[in-house]
Parts: structure tokens; sequence; C-alpha cells
């Protein structure tokens, strides 16, 4: 006779078996010599479980499954404890055992002892021994550890995780994360705003279109999501949505919507019509306009930001955005909504390509034209002073574009480098779509690199070669030929502030790069580790950074005064006063939203829009007191037609030529047949005298 252990009891004991709890049910046999079971065997001989006695040296130790080295540390300082109903009476050769537990070291392996005897106490057959592992933690349980001899420490039960901790590793309860809500043990749930992306993750991240977009449960990936939101911390619009003011929305056509870009065409053709009106001799844009476009631009540029904004800003601001090359809100319907950032950067840099291009086929064109040596074209009256005239035109213009698209070219460059990374990849933040690894992301990131060089750095630098070369021989204001092409950037400010534009496009350069090098990892002195989990550290920083700029550039100005007219400098303050209002308000209410509503943080905002439009109007109606252009008329000599009407008076001089030409021949013919009628009269008498 011999003892042995079912195969399902082996597997099941080196399974392992929780310290302190009580086991599955389990068996060991008795068998006969042909390995049958003992099935007569008196239900008086009993089967006793213990912990097994062998001694280190024993040769039955070769089966061990354990560590050997920590046998010797188990036996001194944390040795199996078995309790419960150790022994049990055989039924026809089986012993079942229900109620037993073990007490061990977490993790580690232990050896059991089975032993079958006898009613008079005779041991029947050999003591089996077994392996017993005892298992680590479950998920949402943490070992207790106490200390033993030379600084070993021992760990033989767990403890379940208290309500805001959780556990998913076995090995430490931890803090309820960020965006979470943890009810003790491995229960885990995202808030609202805030996106799990599986079940074994513990980092929970915040969504950048918010509560909109990701809902309070406990479920994980696109299930997380609302309706209208999947991928990534749900940052993408399903199939029949198209995302604009920083949500998803339904796909809808409409004849206000589909007239948007029609309308965007049109207002681009009326603005080149403008300013190829606007005379060669005069700048382009007064102090006011560029004090408009760099409020409109600096706000679009706030939109990239890490800021949780109300629905009605993050419309606003993306609105203005446009002013940055953000077309994507005059597409209409879902026309969009399979393109990828992709798109919108090749978009952006063809920009510069094409303003140059467009201003050398006018320029070469009028070249021509002037080469023919005609005196109309089209129907249009031309002279050789009118097209050198346009030909200075569309230099000044087409630098004039340059600098005027300089802040969407380079936010768009930049955005190229602004990733953020979760527990399931790295991706761009303005795309989720894109993950910012692999071949394709790399060669679009060398080429950025490229345009940084030509552009964002690059036109900087060459205008501030051309402004300022000539300064210290104090010619730039003689400079006619540099004043009718560059005279917009310094034709109002005084003397010594003619680089102040340089000025302007530095601070939108930076406010720019703020939210693309702001980010968590980074501020966090992390750079190479580490996820990005929330955007609100990230988007307080960005902020701040942002004030600080623009505070510089406005005591900068306070302290310069770089504009001739003080009504100017007045202008300007107004305008990047009213930037960092709009910063100062973000930081106090927009980057708060435990403190606010959604309804009171839209009617901040709103009184926030009205400031801007007061503060706007007041700078208009300033400049209209003062008598600036365009609210007031240029004196002209009365003799000298626009433009317009000198093109009229020239088609009516020409269609009254011809009306006259056609009167003499009229004429002429009406007299030689009244000449022929005399005739004819004359000779009747005589023909009457011949009859």
């Amino acid at each position: 006779m011999k003892v042995q252990a079912p195969a399902h009891v082996l597997a099941e004991l080196s399974k392992g078996v929780g310290s302190g709890e009580v086991a599955k049910s389990f068996s060991v046999e008795l068998v006969d010599y042909y390995g049958h079971v003992a099935v007569s065997e008196p239900a008086s001989s009993t089967c006793t479980i213990s912990t097994a006695s062998h001694e280190l040296d024993d040769i039955a130790i070769t089966d061990y499954a354990g560590d050997l080295a920590r046998l010797e540390f188990l036996k001194n300082h944390s040795p199996l404890v078995v309790s419960g109903e150790l022994s049990e009476n055989t039924q026809k050769g089986v012993s079942t055992f229900d109620k037993v537990t073990f007490r061990g070291e977490l993790g580690d392996v232990y050896r059991v002892s089975f032993l079958y005897k006898r009613e008079n106490d005779d041991q029947i057959g050999d003591e089996l021994i077994l392996n017993a592992q005892i298992l680590n933690c479950l998920p949402g349980n943490q070992p207790n550890w106490t200390n033993v001899e030379n600084g070993e420490k021992s760990a033989r039960i767990c403890s379940y995780c208290e309500d805001r901790t959780f556990n998913l590793d076995e090995i430490q309860c931890k803090p309820c994360p960020e965006g979470g809500d943890c009810r003790g043990g491995s229960d885990i749930s995202s808030l609202e705003g805030w996106w799990r992306s599986n079940d074994l993750s513990e980092y929970i991240f915040q969504c950048p279109m918010g509560a909109e977009a990701c809902k309070a449960t406990n479920s994980t990936g696109n299930v997380a999501c609302e309706d209208a939101y999947e991928g990534p911390v749900c940052a993408l619009c399903k199939e029949g949505f198209r995302k604009l003011g920083g949500k998803c929305l339904k796909c809808q056509s409409n004849p206000i919507t589909d007239a948007i870009p029609v309308i965007g065409i049109l207002a681009l053709i009326g603005f080149i019509i403008y300013i190829f009106k606007k005379p060669f001799q005069q700048a382009v844009g007064t102090v006011l306009a560029t004090c408009v476009i760099y409020v409109f631009q600096t706000l679009g540029l706030l939109y990239s930001y890490d800021v949780k904004w109300p629905s009605p800003m993050k419309r606003t601001l993306g609105i203005l955005d446009v002013t940055n090359l953000n077309l994507d809100a005059l597409a209409p319907g879902c026309s969009n909504a399979s393109n990828t950032f992709y798109v919108s950067y090749i978009g952006a840099l063809t920009v510069p390509p094409i303003i140059l291009m467009l201003t050398f086929f006018a320029f070469s064109t009028a070249g021509v034209i002037r080469k023919m040596n005609r005196n109309t074209f089209l129907g249009l009256n031309i002279n050789d002073e009118k097209l050198i005239e346009f030909q200075g035109k569309c230099k000044r213009n087409c630098v004039w574009m340059l600098v005027l698209t300089y802040a969407g070219v380079t936010k768009t460059v930049l955005q190229l480098f602004n990733s953020r990374t979760l527990d399931v990849g790295t991706f761009l933040r303005v795309d989720y779509k894109i993950e910012a690894e692999g071949a394709t992301f790399n060669a679009y990131r060398s080429s950025a690199y490229l345009a940084m060089i030509i552009y964002p750095f690059g036109l900087p630098l060459f205008l501030a070669w051309k402004l300022l070369k000539r300064r210290p021989t104090g010619k730039l204001s003689e400079s006619d030929s540099l004043r009718s092409t560059y005279g917009f950037m310094y034709k109002s400010n005084r003397p010594g502030c003619e680089g102040w534009e340089l000025v302007l496009l530095a601070t939108k350069f930076f406010l720019a790069a703020i939210p693309v090098f702001a980010t968590e990892r980074n501020l966090r002195g992390d750079p190479n580790s580490g996820y990005d989990v929330s955007s609100e550290f990230a988007s307080a920083c960005q902020i701040a950074l942002a004030q600080m700029l623009c505070g510089v550039a406005f005591c900068l100005a306070l302290y310069v005064k770089p504009y001739a007219q003080p009504l100017h400098n007045r202008q300007f303050s107004l305008a990047i006063g009213t930037v960092i209002s709009w910063l100062a308000v973000t930081t106090a209410v927009f980057a708060n939203p435990q403190a606010f509503t959604n309804t009171e943080s839209s009617g901040v905002g709103a009184g926030l829009v009205i400031f801007s439009l007061v503060t706007l109007a007041y700078a208009i109606s300033a400049s209209a007191k003062a008598g600036e252009k365009p609210f007031a008329r240029e004196k002209k000599d009365p003799d000298e037609p626009s433009f317009w009407k000198s093109q009229s008076m020239f088609l009516m001089k020409s269609f009254k030529r011809d009306s006259r030409s056609d009167v003499q021949t009229m004429q002429k013919g009406t007299s030689t047949t009244e000449d022929n009628d005399e005739k004819a009269s004359s000779l009747k008498p005589l023909a009457a005298e011949a009859a």
C-alpha cells in the first residue's frame, strides 16, 4: 500500500493556496500494489496532514519546487502553520480535507506531509510529501510586512485596501489617482472628463474635450466615451460627427454652413482687391489694424493651450484662430472629418510659397505688359507709370502677407512637436489619429525642422537684416525703395523703434511654442519617462508663462513708446492689455473647473467678450475722432479722378470717339444722296425739252 494524491490535487497545491484562508477541498488516497484505490480499507483508518519535518540534507528534498536558498529562512523565521481539521477518516480508501488552513510566507513554497495510520496506530505505506505554494496577495490586497532578524522582512497575511486606495499589482495599496473614484480593493473608476485605457491600467488620463467626451464609469477604452466620441482619451469623433469648438457635433448640411467657404473665398478676394487699391507709398495697414490683428491672432493661439475652456469660449477662440490659418471651422458638413493633421500641415507649409509664386507671376506679367508698350490691356487704361506702381504694390503686399501669416504657419509647424504620452502610445495632441512614432511621422518631423529654419526663424531674421542694416547710417527713413516695400512695419513708429514689429512676431512665436514645450513631463523634469496624465498642471503653467511673456511686452511698450503718435501707443496698450485680461480670467476661472460651474464660467466668458468689444469700439472711435484712415477721406486734387472714374472716363471717351466717327459717316452718306437728287431734278427739264 502507498499514499498518493490525485493529479488535480497536485495541480491545485502547486497552483497555490491563500495564506490564512481555508483551502479548497482536496483529497489523498491509498492505492494497492496494482495502483488501484484500496476501497476495502476500513473507515477507522485516518490520514493526518502536517508540516514536513525533513531536514535540508534529506534525499527527499530533491523534488522541492521552490528556492532551496529560502528553506533555511522559512524553517527558522517563517515556518508553515497548518490548522483546522487536520485528520480525516478514510472513506473507501480516500481521505478528503475541506477545512484546512495554511499560513506561511507569501509567494514561497512549503513541504506538506500526509501520513496514514490504522486504528492501532500502525502506519500505512510511506509518508507522502507534497509541495504547497503560498499565493501572493490578490488584487485589491497588500502584504503586511514585519521585520525579522538580520534585516529580513516577512509577510504572511494580506490586508484589504481601504477606501480611496486601490491595488492592481498585489504589492501595495496606492492612493486613488487624480480623476479616479476608488472604493477600496481593486475597484477603480474614472470621473467625468477622465479616461482609463484598460482594466489593468493604473493610470487615468484627463480628456482634452472634458466631461462632454468622457463619462464617469468603471468601463475602459471606447466604452468609457460618450456616444459621439472614441479613441485615446475620447479625443476623436465617430463617423458622422465633426470636431468644432472643442466638441463633436453631428454632421449637418444646411445653406448657412455650405455658404461659409464661399464667403471665405469672397472675403479673401475682397481683401486682395483692397490691399492693391491702397496707394503705393501708403502703408497697407494702420496701427489700429495692427492692434486688432495682434489681439485676434494672440487669442487664437490660446486655442491650443491645455485649458478646459467652456464650450462658448472654445468656439470663440476657434473662430479667432482662423486668423492663424485654422480653416477647419470653415469646412462645411463633414468634408474634413477624414482628414488628418498632415493635411493642415502641408496646407500651412504651402502658404508662403503660394504667396511668393503669385507675387512673382503678377510682377512678371506687369513687366511683360510694359515691354509690349500698350496703352490698354483687357479694356483698362494703363501706362508705364501705373505698371511700375503695380509692381511696387506686389512687393509690398507680398511682404505684408508673409508677416500676416507668420503666426499661423509657425503654430502649425510647432504642433508637429507637441505630443502626449499615454499608456497606449504617444499621439499628437492636435490629432490623436496620428501616433508620434514610425517612419511616416519621422519624415514629417524632419520636414518640420527644415520649415522651422526657413520660416519661423528665417523670416524675422531676414526682416531684421533688411530693416536694421541701414539704421546705423541713418538712411532707413531716406530709402524710398525700402519704405515702399517695408514701410508698413515702421512708418508709424518713432525713430529708433523701427524693429518693433519684430517684437510682435517674437511674442507670437513664443506664445505658439508654450503649449508645445510646457508639457507635464517637461515641466516636472522627467521627459524620458512617465505619462502626461493631467492637463491642469500643464494648463496652469502654460497660462502663467503666457502672462509673463505678455506682461514683459506690455512693460516694454510702456517704457519704449514705440509709436510716434500717443494715440497709437494707447491703442497698442489697450490691445495687449486685452490679451492680459483674458489670461488673468483664464487663470482665475477657466483653469479652476472645480470652483465654477459651466454656467458660471460661460457667464464670465461672455463678460470678457463684451469687455473686449467695448475696448475695440473705443479704439475705433479714437481713430475716427482723430481723423485716421479709413475713417477720413484723403484730400485730393479735385481735378484728379479716382482709379475707377478714370477708367470710366476712358471708356466713355472711346465710346464718344467711335460714335462721332459713325455720325460723320452717316452725314457724309446723307449729303451724297441729296446731291444726287439735286442732279436728277435739274436733269428733268432737259429730258422734257429733248422729248
